[in-house]
C-alpha cells in the first residue's frame, strides 16, 4: 500500500487543532442556538424538497 494515497495529511500543532476545533464548535453552538432557523432552513428547506417515503434522507 502507497503511504502517500489516500487522505492528505498535513501536521500541524497541538494549538491549531484546538483551535480548529473550537471554532467549529461554537459554529455549531450559534447554529443551534442563535441561527436556529436559518439552520433549520438550510436542512429542511420545505416540503417540496423531501424525497419520496422510504428514502434515506441525508443529514444537511
Amino acid at each position: 500500500m502507497d503511504p502517500g494515497a489516500g487522505a492528505h495529511y498535513s501536521a500541524r500543532t497541538a494549538e491549531e487543532v484546538f483551535r480548529d476545533f473550537r471554532g467549529r464548535r461554537a459554529g455549531m453552538i450559534k447554529a443551534l442556538t442563535n441561527d436556529v432557523e436559518k439552520f433549520y432552513q438550510l436542512c429542511d428547506p420545505g416540503e417540496s424538497a423531501r424525497p419520496p417515503r422510504g428514502r434515506r434522507q441525508s443529514l444537511c
